[in-house]
């Protein structure tokens, strides 16, 4: 694909379908924290920054190589600051 061999693009294959069994083992995860006493609004924050930086980073990954960073983490809903 675009001229790299598959073992070239194994990460990004690794990651390109939904990881089987991924939110089941995510709930459990939760659950068992939450039984334990975790904040559940640090959970939800955390969730929610995990995906922030996934998507931060598919979309860094798909810019050209060479080109400016674009994208940064959101903070409450605001772009977050770009540090160089």
């Amino acid at each position: 694909m675009y001229g790299f061999a598959p073992v070239q693009i194994e990460f990004f294959s690794f990651f390109a379908e939904p990881i089987p069994g991924f939110e089941d083992d995510a709930i459990e995860v939760i659950a068992v924290g939450m039984i334990e006493g975790a904040c559940p609004v640090l959970v939800r924050r955390s969730a929610r920054l995990l995906q922030a930086y996934e998507l931060d980073f598919w979309q860094v990954a798909s810019d050209p190589p060479g080109s400016l960073c674009r994208w940064s983490s959101t903070v409450h809903g605001k772009p977050a600051p770009i540090s160089h």
